[in-house]
């Protein structure tokens, strides 16, 4: 008798961790998620894109960057070069490496110990978003910031290799993605795109992004994509 109470409620333990576990994704939320497919242009092997950014800061005149990034998918290699001020900038991520060097100084830099990490997602930018085990997603309903957005909003949670969560909010309209609000140790962001986008390669979009400051929400930058290339030869003088 002891024995079958001990092996009902174990089962009764294991529906609620089943039940429990199923219940992290509501199925409204995995719809808009998983509704994100790549872009439609084939079998992509590299893409060559130009970006303007215009960055404002309080009491300050607008100040204009360009940005050229170039990624081999095939070859898992990658470069940025950055124009601001007069000022060129060079990151190369090539077998897991990354180097740094700038017009007029004889040799490469030292690059911050988080480039080669985040350089490293850009490879997977034309992925589709796949659920996975343990992520959550709930679906949070119409959600607003400020007078800038309002949609259906998913809050997605999932986590890296070490266990580490990151939480984002996807904001929605007619079933596409209008914006991603983010939070961060010193306060919160949130990125709005110029038109609604049904696809899952996110840079390929002109943007504006705003930081919540003294609760309001102040525009930080306009992004605007100038040029998009896929599957063009490459220059590998641009690697070096």
């Amino acid at each position: 008798m002891i024995t079958r109470r001990i092996g009902l409620l174990a089962a009764l333990f294991i529906s609620l961790l089943v039940s429990t576990a199923a219940a992290q994704v509501d199925a409204r939320a995995r719809e808009l998620l998983e509704g994100l497919t790549p872009a439609d242009v084939g079998e992509i092997h590299n893409v060559d894109q130009s970006i303007k950014t215009t960055a404002y800061v309080d009491g300050e005149e607008p100040m204009e960057s360009t940005a050229r990034i170039v990624i081999d998918f095939d070859g898992r290699r990658l470069v940025t070069i950055t124009e601001m001020a007069g000022m060129s900038t060079k990151l190369v991520l090539k077998d897991g490496q990354v180097t740094m060097s700038m017009v007029g100084v004889p040799m490469t830099l030292p690059a911050p110990p988080e480039a080669a990490a985040q350089m490293e997602q850009m490879f997977d930018q034309n992925a589709p978003i796949l659920i996975k085990d343990g992520d959550v997603a709930t679906f949070d309903g119409v959600v607003s910031y400020g007078d800038i957005v309002s949609g259906e909003q998913v809050t997605y949670t999932t986590h890296d290799d070490a266990g580490e969560a990151t939480t984002l909010h996807y904001l929605f309209q007619d079933d596409k993605l209008i914006a991603v609000h983010s939070g961060f140790e010193d306060g919160e962001f949130l990125v709005v795109y110029a038109a609604p986008v049904d696809t899952g390669a996110l840079m390929g979009f002109d943007s504006s992004s705003y930081m919540l400051q003294g609760g309001t929400w102040k525009k930080v930058a306009d992004t605007h994509v100038e040029a998009v290339a896929y599957n063009t030869t490459l220059d590998e003088s641009l690697f070096e």
